[in-house]
């Protein structure tokens, strides 16, 4: 029997894998690390509440992994940490977050309510509502760069996301 609850408690504490180069830049969390692909409205996230540190981190890296097969080398993304939120943080601007363990247990999906098609130009209304919406969620999180990305555990600092 599953111990985790369906629903997701705004004190649930949240966090997304980053990968470089496309989450970060110099240390620091790009607005991509928390928007969806185009034609989507997901954002794979892990309810570290109920899963911990270093399920998130082999989570992470079991992602990296299967995301470089057949890739060429300037394709290749490296797991570089976590940013950290609180439920509460996503869903103060206006973005949800649900349970969607049918890929995994402990998984969820960051929802913004707003889906971009493939070549939308970014100063559409949608894009820039989006790019708002994320912008505020970035200054939300905190990053916790991985300072051993290699090892099997999470060597780091606790995970703690920003009060609210």
């Amino acid at each position: 029997m599953c111990e985790i609850p369906i629903d997701i408690d705004d004190t649930e504490v949240i966090v997304r894998a980053i990968f470089e180069p496309y989450h970060v830049k110099k240390g620091k969390l790009k607005l991509q690390a928390l928007k969806s692909p185009a034609d989507k409205d997901e954002v794979s996230v892990i309810r570290h509440s109920y899963m911990g540190t270093d399920f998130c981190k082999r989570k992470a890296k079991e992602i990296e992994a299967y995301g470089n097969i057949g890739k060429e080398k300037s394709q290749v993304k490296t797991y570089q940490g976590f940013a950290v939120l609180k439920a509460l943080h996503i869903r103060s601007v206006g973005s949800d977050v649900t349970d969607s363990r049918d890929l995994f247990l402990g998984h969820a999906d960051m929802h913004h309510g707003i889906v971009l098609e493939p070549n939308e130009p970014p100063e559409s209304s949608q894009a820039m509502m989006l790019s708002e919406r994320l912008r505020l969620l970035v200054d939300k999180a905190v990053f916790y760069s991985d300072p051993a990305p290699d090892a099997d555990q999470w060597l780091g600092a606790k995970l703690n996301p920003q009060p609210t």
